[in-house]
């Protein structure tokens, strides 16, 4: 897999001889997409670049080869498929390699580690991932150091545990509410107007 980071000093003077004097064609950018993405090393050129374009298809960097469109979600951009967009943030937020996910996974029985449920789907993205659950004491936010990560869980599971650890006493508040709440306004109780019609 390439390496990610500053480019070298041979990549910049590839792509610095590939804009030299030669108009913004189309042929151009794929040929920049193809230095910039370091395709050469997979013998993929702008004539196989573009095939594969017609055919939609579109390169995915972790996968290392051309994917159907769909796989790439929403992004318009991006050498990414979805499935490879979502292991490269989680390690780039959480400092942890993808083989904790799944070998977290792997320990909670392949479900939340609090409902035992599914992952959540999210809108506009193809795949379901759980969250990454962490000591908020440590970090702060949706990103973590990695030295404090907990368990995986479902967005709704992280949510309440969330809420729940700011404040303790919620979930006692809440268990000794929630019988009377429901009662109070269950649809047995039906809603009459200030006009008295229905």
């Amino acid at each position: 897999m390439p390496k990610f980071g500053p480019m070298s000093k041979t990549h910049k003077r590839k792509i610095s001889e590939a804009n030299k004097g030669v108009p913004k064609s189309v042929d151009h950018k794929i040929l920049l997409t193809i230095i910039g993405n370091q395709l050469e090393q997979y013998d993929i050129t702008v004539e196989i670049y573009k095939q594969k374009l017609a055919e939609g298809l579109r390169w995915c960097h972790g996968h290392n080869t051309f994917l159907p469109e769909i796989l790439f979600g929403t992004a318009k951009h991006g050498n990414r498929c979805e499935e490879c967009r979502s292991k490269y943030e989680f390690s780039r937020k959480h400092h942890l390699p993808w083989e904790y996910y799944e070998q977290k996974l792997v320990e909670q029985g392949g479900g939340c580690g609090l409902c035992g449920g599914p992952p959540t789907k999210r809108k506009r993205r193809p795949a379901a991932f759980f969250d990454l659950d962490h000591d908020h004491n440590c970090c702060s936010g949706d990103r973590s150091c990695g030295k404090c990560a907990r368990g995986l869980l479902c967005s709704r599971c992280n949510f309440v545990l969330g809420v729940i650890e700011k404040d303790p006493t919620l979930l006692n508040k809440l268990l000794g509410g929630i019988s009377t709440y429901l009662r109070r306004y269950s649809k047995s109780a039906q809603y009459t107007p200030p006009d008295g019609k229905s």
